[in-house]
C-alpha cells in the first residue's frame, strides 16, 4: 500500500482479493481495525484457499477469519457459498431457483452454495482443482454431490 495512512483514513473496508496482501498489510489493517473499528466487507469469501490452475492459493476468507480471530471486527461475508449473494443473482435472472444453475469448479463454495439457494448444480472438472483428477473420492468424503459433472467446451 502506497499509503499506509489510508486504512485509518477509511470509513469500512471492501476486500475483493490476496493477490498482493502480505503479512505487513495484514498487521497495518489489524492495529487502524484496533483503533478505530469499522465495517469491513469480504466480497470474495473464500474461506482460507481456493483451487488454481498451479495449487491452492490463499484467500479473503483466511484474512477475515484472522480479523475475527483478532479484532473481532464487524466482518461481513458477500460471495459463494453465503445465501446474500446467490439471492441477489436469483433477484437479477427472474426464475425460480429451481430452474437455475450454479456452474463453477469447487464443492465447497459453488456446488454448495447454489444448492443450498435451491438451484441445480453443475460441476466443471477440467480446471481449478480437480483438473486431471477424479472427482469422486472428493465428493464421497465430503458429501456435496453436483446434479451434473461436465469437463469444459
Amino acid at each position: 500500500m502506497a499509503d499506509p495512512s489510508a486504512f485509518d483514513m477509511a470509513d469500512g473496508v471492501l476486500f475483493l482479493s490476496t493477490a498482493r496482501w502480505t503479512p505487513a498489510l495484514q498487521r497495518q489493517l489489524v492495529a487502524a481495525l484496533e483503533r478505530r473499528p469499522r465495517p469491513f466487507v469480504i466480497a470474495n469469501p473464500d474461506l482460507l484457499v481456493a483451487p488454481r490452475e498451479g495449487g491452492l492459493t490463499l484467500e479473503p476468507g483466511l484474512v477475515g477469519h484472522e480479523l475475527l480471530d483478532t479484532v473481532k471486527a464487524q466482518t461481513h461475508w458477500f460471495g459463494k457459498p453465503f445465501p446474500e449473494a446467490f439471492a441477489e443473482a436469483i433477484a437479477r435472472t427472474g426464475p425460480v431457483p429451481a430452474r437455475l444453475a450454479m456452474v463453477d469448479d469447487t464443492l465447497h463454495t459453488d456446488v454448495l452454495g447454489g444448492a443450498a439457494a435451491g438451484c441445480r448444480s453443475v460441476l466443471v472438472t477440467d480446471q481449478g482443482l480437480f483438473a486431471g483428477r477424479d472427482t469422486g473420492p472428493f465428493i464421497r468424503a465430503s458429501g456435496i454431490v453436483p446434479d451434473f459433472i461436465v469437463s469444459g467446451p
